[in-house]
């Protein structure tokens, strides 16, 4: 039996896979195939490469020194770089060809989009539209706005209301020949899903979403379309542990989370955030689908004010980020987000540039 192995993988016969193998691995398996993946410990040295196999088998995937300890060292693996907001328009029927180029131009093989057409009434045509001028650029739609419903209402006809929306947006995305479609839990804070309110944290809030959830996964698994869940210190999804817990309970290979390490940096880990991806990736696992790049900086204001800013521009540990980001599903894009037109030249160069410092291949 032949089996091909990937650049940067080794293959090893199943009889020499024990438990005290899997001591160093930071991520569950991510690819349920014939030929699973793990990311590995550089370290481990105990598997040696197998000369053939009979019926059963692993492919270990090499880990970035960088995800297990130590300095990064290229190891042929790439990732992809992805753009939101800015220039792209509300309405799918305004994109157009010289938007395409644009993102090309600019460094970036897809983007995400947050348009705001009715999920329940577009017509099919008006997204394949859109689907086929990426594919004529060469460009790939990563994720689509699911319209941020609350997942989490204690009122059983708005909650109900809130699935039947994420439903809509999950068929609306497949249209759009989507990878994902992006959502938080929602919040009862009447000015923004992301804004705070006591209810957020509730348990009660945690067990609507987990039922929301899994009443919106049959959906998502039937149009092959990730949901991709995103936390946040404000709201239901405040930390890595809940946000492992609400995706493990909802048990589905479609309902998973971007990584966005910012929105969980707290004063504690504000001017450390390395050990803090690391430890989110560690508890998160192969639940993550994806990454969303923007960067943190910590203000001289009283009380306490951590804020958000333009990718490249505060202190977010990049050289630990971007390693895990590219150890995921080839697939798995990282995407710009929250900045203007203007800055989105200026983040592309200073992610290449990275990318490059820490031998990582960026997809066109």
């Amino acid at each position: 039996m032949q089996i091909c192995v990937p650049t940067g993988h080794i293959a090893v016969p199943l009889t020499e896979h024990c438990a005290s193998l899997w001591a160093n691995y930071p991520y569950p398996c991510q690819n349920a195939s014939a030929w699973d993946y793990f990311p590995r410990a550089e370290s481990q040295t105990s598997v040696r490469l197998a000369p053939g196999f009979s019926s059963t088998g692993i492919v270990l995937r090499l880990a970035p020194r960088s995800v297990v300890g130590g300095s990064h060292q290229p190891k042929g693996f790439h990732m992809r770089f992805g753009m939101s907001g800015a220039f792209l328009p509300a309405s799918m029927d305004d994109f157009t060809p010289e938007m395409a180029r644009r993102i090309r131009d600019l460094g970036y093989s897809g983007c995400f989009t947050r348009f705001t057409d009715d999920p329940f009434t577009t017509a099919p045509a008006r997204a394949n539209r859109v689907r086929d001028l990426l594919a004529e650029h060469g460009l790939r739609m990563y994720q689509a706005i699911g319209y941020r419903p609350p997942l989490i209402h204690p009122d059983e006809t708005v909650r109900t209301n809130a699935v039947r929306t994420l439903a809509a947006a999950v068929r609306l995305t497949k249209e759009l020949g989507c990878r994902g479609t992006h959502t938080g839990p929602g919040s009862l804070n009447p000015r923004g899903a992301w804004f705070p309110h006591p209810y957020n944290w509730t348990t009660q809030a945690k067990d609507q979403l987990i039922k929301s959830l899994r009443e919106v996964a049959p959906v998502a698994e039937e149009c092959g379309v990730y949901i991709g869940m995103e936390g946040h210190l404000l709201v239901t999804l405040d930390c890595a542990e809940t946000m492992a817990e609400v995706l493990g309970a909802v048990n589905s290979p479609f309902v998973r989370c971007d990584l966005d390490p910012v929105n969980w940096i707290t004063r504690e880990t504000v001017f450390d955030t390395g050990p803090a991806i690391d430890h989110m990736v560690k508890v998160l696992g192969s639940f993550i689908i994806g990454g969303h790049a923007k960067d943190v900086i910590i203000e001289d204001r009283l009380v306490l004010h951590i804020s958000e800013c333009a990718a490249g521009t505060g202190i977010l540990d990049w050289d630990t980020f971007l390693p895990h980001i590219e150890a995921l599903d080839p697939d798995a894009p990282l995407v710009v987000e929250h900045c203007t037109t203007e800055e989105l030249g200026p983040i592309s160069e200073f992610l290449h540039e990275k990318a490059t410092e820490l031998g990582i291949t960026v997809r066109k």
